[in-house]
């Protein structure tokens, strides 16, 4: 029985130690779980080859996307996107060595939106599990997110953003949610990030709309921003007998 259980023992070591030395140096803490932070030479060993594991990285987010091999193994029409983050192949479709490549900057606001669309497709597929991040250019080695990543989110809210005001000139300004309680006051308030505005259509008569951005000018009328309420606030509440 002793004897079992030293080599039981000697084998959990040995895995242990295993996985120490390939992602000792890399397993991070972040959000309270343990998510691992791979270099791409780590994740460039997990092609499916032979029948192992298959990862890939989309803006530097790695899913293990194992059980869609048929798909991403070898030899099968996706197999160029495992073992390395080919970004910019998800919307340019080349496939080569030279395009499957982790750089997205130089592509316009809509295929960054296309690309985001596919990493929220890797985070709802059940079968492909999120893993960690890939250190280099959108993550450091930490899984902190570098001025690279940081700079394409900022210019996806913008355009998002954009593209809600322009459906808006074509549809209208949704009014606002507001909600009223006995000594409590009342609130406005706006979805999806919009913002609440006092929209005069007339100059003495005006109704609260949500606007796209905080800087959005409708066609005809003048807007203002609610008294006691920042600007990019989606959210404005007002204690009772409260200036609006």
């Amino acid at each position: 029985m002793f004897s079992q259980l030293t080599i039981i023992a000697s084998s959990l070591i040995a895995i242990l130690s295993l996985i120490y030395s390939r992602y000792g140096s890399t397993l991070t803490t972040i959000n309270s779980s343990s998510t691992l932070v791979f270099t791409k030479g780590e994740l460039s060993t997990f092609t499916g080859i032979d029948n192992t594991s298959i990862y890939l990285a989309l803006v530097g987010h790695v899913y293990d996307v194992t059980k869609g091999r048929a798909y991403y193994g070898e030899k099968s029409g996706y197999a160029g996107f495992a073992g390395r983050d080919g970004s910019r192949a998800f919307v340019s479709g080349n496939f080569t060595k030279e395009g499957l490549i982790e750089k997205i900057d130089d592509l316009s606001d809509q295929q960054i939106s296309e690309i985001w669309e596919w990493l929220s497709f890797y985070k709802g597929e059940k079968k492909y599990h999120f893993l960690g991040y890939l250190e280099g250019l959108y993550f450091d080695k930490q899984g902190n997110s570098l001025p690279y990543y940081d700079a394409l989110v900022l210019r996806l809210a913008k355009y998002k953003r954009d593209k809600m005001h322009e459906k808006d000139l074509k549809n209208g300004y949704p009014t606002c949610n507001s909600k009223w309680e006995q000594g409590k006051g009342s609130k406005v308030w706006c979805e999806n990030g919009r913002v609440p505005r006092k929209w005069f259509v007339k100059p003495t008569e005006s109704a609260c709309h949500c606007f796209a951005t905080p800087y959005s000018i409708p066609e005809e009328g003048t807007i203002e921003v609610y008294k006691n309420c920042n600007k990019e606030a989606s959210v404005c509440e007002f204690p009772p007998g409260a200036d609006r």
